[in-house]
């Protein structure tokens, strides 16, 4: 479990002005390693970004654990994948 602050769980990814792909390689390993432990790492990527939101709200609803989730460089990851600012706003107003 990655933490920010001492006892709060968190994920952290930290977004790259590179391609589509890459990064959601990289925010899947990470959202695994939280909901799956170290076997989370080999898990194949999630396919799209709402399906990594989908996931965690799985998680979320199964455990009364509370998650810090940072993206650094957010602007980034909007740039690569348009639809991750209303997909991430609509994640917080209707589910978290």
């Amino acid at each position: 479990m990655n933490t920010i602050k001492k006892g709060k769980a968190a994920i952290y990814f930290q977004a790259f002005e590179e391609r589509t792909e890459l990064n959601l390689e990289r925010l899947s390993a990470a959202v695994n390693l939280q909901i799956f432990g170290p076997q989370g790492q080999s898990l194949p990527p999630y396919q799209d970004f709402g399906a990594i939101l989908e996931s965690l709200t799985q998680y979320l609803n199964q455990t009364d654990e509370k998650i810090v989730f940072v993206i650094d460089e957010f602007p980034y990851l909007a740039r690569v994948l348009p639809e991750a600012s209303s997909l991430l706003q609509y994640y917080i107003d209707h589910y978290w």
